[in-house]
Order: C-alpha cells, then sequence, then structure tokens
C-alpha cells in the first residue's frame, strides 16, 4: 500500500478560506456594485432576503436564491497534468449560517467504503468524484454530492471543486501562513517526480509555511493518524488562511487579490455565480474565528463512527475505513452530524 502512495498528489482545500477567498478576489477584478442578485429558488422555496448585516454590507437590498443555513459540498482534486487528476482525496461540507453567523466544517475520510445510487458495487470516497466525471464533465459534483446526502443526511445546495495548484497559489500570494505545528512531521516517504519518493520533514512549533511546504504538510499522511491526522492539519490551514485573507485591504492589496483572481479562474469548479459568490464574502468576513467549528468523522472510539478495515476490490485489496454499523449504514455518522449542525 505505502508503494501506491506515489501514484497520487494527495489534494486538499482550504474550505473556509476558498469561500472567503474565491469570493473576495472576483469582487475585486470587478468594478461594480451589487443591486439585487438573482432570485434563484432552491426546491420551489421563495428566495430570501440576506439578513440585515450582510445588506448593510453590500449597500444593497441584496438577496440569495437559497435558504438559511447554506450548505456546500467542498472537495480537493490533482487537477490537470496529475495521475489521476480527479481523486477527491479531500472531502469536507461546510455550512453556514447567517443568522448567527457561524460556520461548521465537516471532514470526511477519502478512504471511508460507500456505495453509489445507481451503481453496482462499492468504492472509496475519493473514487466518487471520478466515476462521475467519467461519465461527462460536470456530472462528478453531482454524483458526489448525491453520496455525501446519503452519509450524512445532508443535501448541498452548491458545490466547490479545486485542484491543487490554487492551494499553493493562494499561499504564496500571501506570503506564506504561520502554522503551529503540533508534532514533527517526517515522511520518508512523500511522493516525488515521476512516481519518486522525496523525503519531508517539518519541526515542532510555530513554523512559517510558503505554498510548497503547507501543500506537503497537509499531502502528507504518514504517521501513526494517517488519514485522519492529514484531515486536521487541513483545518488548521483552513483557519490560518482565513486569518491572513481577513487582514489584507482591497485597495492596498489589489494585486494580490488579482494574481489570486487568475489562479481561481484556472483551478476552482463550482456552480455559484460571481454575484452569489460575492453575497457569500460579504457573509463570511463577519464569521468571528469563535464561531468556525471544524469537527472530523473518524476513528475516534469515542465518537464511535469508524473502524479501519479491508475490502476486496475485485482482485486487489485495500484499506479502508468503514461505519461502526456496517458498510452502506451512515446512521450514526447522520446522528453525528445532525448534532454538529445544531450548534455550528
Amino acid at each position: 500500500m505505502k508503494a501506491m502512495r506515489g501514484a497520487f498528489i494527495k489534494p486538499f482545500v482550504l474550505i473556509g478560506a476558498i469561500l472567503l477567498l474565491v469570493a473576495f478576489v472576483f469582487r475585486a477584478s470587478r468594478d461594480y456594485r451589487i443591486e439585487v442578485l438573482r432570485d434563484v429558488p432552491v426546491d420551489s422555496t421563495e428566495p430570501i432576503r440576506l439578513y440585515p448585516f450582510v445588506r448593510k454590507a453590500l449597500g444593497s437590498q441584496a438577496s440569495i436564491g437559497i435558504s438559511p443555513p447554506v450548505d456546500i459540498l467542498l472537495a480537493g482534486i490533482p487537477g490537470p497534468g496529475n495521475p489521476a487528476p480527479n481523486l477527491t482525496d479531500t472531502v469536507m461540507l461546510a455550512r453556514l449560517d447567517s443568522q448567527k453567523p457561524a460556520l461548521a466544517l465537516i471532514s470526511l475520510p477519502r478512504d471511508l467504503i460507500v456505495d453509489v445510487p445507481g451503481l453496482k458495487g462499492y468504492m472509496r470516497l475519493n473514487a466518487v468524484y471520478e466515476r462521475g466525471e467519467a461519465s461527462g464533465r460536470g456530472t462528478g459534483a453531482a454524483m458526489l454530492g448525491r453520496v455525501l446526502e446519503d452519509i450524512t443526511a445532508v443535501r448541498p445546495h452548491h458545490h466547490l471543486i479545486v485542484d491543487l495548484a490554487l492551494v499553493r497559489d493562494v499561499v504564496d500570494a500571501l506570503g506564506g501562513v504561520n502554522i503551529s505545528v503540533e508534532k514533527t512531521v517526517f515522511d520518508p516517504l512523500f511522493p516525488g517526480p515521476a512516481f519518486s519518493y522525496e523525503p519531508f520533514e517539518l519541526q515542532k512549533g510555530w513554523r512559517y509555511l510558503d505554498g510548497e511546504t503547507a501543500t506537503k504538510y497537509v499531502r502528507t499522511r504518514f504517521g501513526p493518524d494517517g488519514d485522519f491526522g492529514r484531515m486536521s492539519r487541513q483545518q488548521e490551514l483552513v483557519q490560518a488562511v482565513k486569518q491572513k485573507i481577513a487582514g489584507l485591504s482591497l485597495i492596498w492589496d489589489l494585486p494580490i487579490f488579482l494574481k489570486i483572481y487568475e489562479s481561481a479562474a484556472r483551478h476552482i469548479r463550482t456552480d455559484f455565480t460571481t454575484e452569489e459568490l460575492v453575497a457569500l464574502y460579504e457573509l463570511v468576513k463577519t464569521i468571528r474565528p469563535d464561531d468556525i467549528r471544524t469537527v472530523l468523522v473518524d476513528a475516534d472510539p469515542e465518537k464511535n463512527l469508524l473502524i479501519p478495515g479491508e475490502f476486496w476490490f475485485g482482485a486487489e485489496r485495500a484499506s479502508i475505513v468503514k461505519p461502526t454499523t456496517g458498510i452502506g449504514n451512515y446512521e450514526s455518522i447522520k446522528t453525528y452530524v445532525a448534532k454538529i449542525l445544531e450548534n455550528p
């Protein structure tokens, strides 16, 4: 299994930061004032008026075409030019609550064994988007959204799919990020070019990371915590990037936003309109750090959600994680997610 690690570049997504960043750079790249966002009902519900603090920020009577809270599928892929470019090795569910305001980020493990509606057999979660895209560009997000709903009982309103190059560009454009490394990281089998290995080491303590180092920090799965440790590091980076972005000025730091915008235009797939992204920016920037909750659906014995195991995919045996209630039975996960979302 270790040999397989070099075959795939492990992507991730800066979830909370991307919500803030993408909207901000789109706004910076266009010189206009929003008057009214288009009314696009979801599930035949009436589009809602944004809450007063959002209307004040926009300077208009803007509306967004989804009812609160907003549930968003966020995923990371290696992107074009990489082996297996559509494997979503990171999948998160983000819930934005505009009333508080608050943000909840729920990470799901890439190796979770799942069944896909309409398909026979099982696959790991990170292969669902790839399977959908093989049927036609744009279908991967819909398929992954259906699976996410089966697992969590939450149907995403929108999706953001981000490839690895954007995350590297974001961190570099911000001049790096400051991260508190809890444990020394040493990965002798970190994937290198041409299916080789490049040892990666990062000492514990406060470290200022550039884009390449930050990418390696959240890509490595080496160590006793494996994929769950990587999920935790990803969410640490989310917080660090959000704080850095929140301190920027739209006027004085415009060149930074334009650099990021150019990268975002190449490396993001989403069904949000520009106007909706701007509205999301106005919402997310009001959220205090204490009102951002990050949680993992993992194999923590106290949660009793998942257990590690093995599964035969044809003639190949692979490591997976599965619900404690049995493969295909997500009831305990649904209950856990519901409790998290009741108090984001």
